[in-house]
């Protein structure tokens, strides 16, 4: 069995993470290819900005507050109004 993770608040770092136009955004890498070849995980911070994003890896996004929208493969998932707790698989996982 794989050995558990533990990422306590303090560890976390946030970076600036590229992107278009104004607005900010952060990341936190808490999972990498150091930890598992199959699955990314971290966490992320958007605020009035565009970012172009090529996922290699299984990929999961739960929105805390705000608005998210998502366009993948050409195909736009709508402006999405959330309520903390909304989550969304990129619909690969079995």
């Amino acid at each position: 069995m794989a050995k558990t993770l533990h990422f306590k608040r303090k560890d976390i770092k946030f970076v600036p993470f590229g992107h278009k136009g104004p607005g900010t955004a952060e990341i936190a890498r808490l999972v990498t290819t150091d930890q598992s070849t199959t699955m990314g995980g971290g966490i992320a911070k958007f605020d009035g900005c565009a970012v172009e994003w090529t996922v290699l890896y299984d990929e999961f996004i739960c929105v805390l507050e705000g608005k998210y929208k998502m366009k993948a493969g050409g195909e736009m998932f709508g402006q999405l109004h959330l309520e903390a707790g909304f989550s969304q698989g990129n619909g690969r996982l079995a």
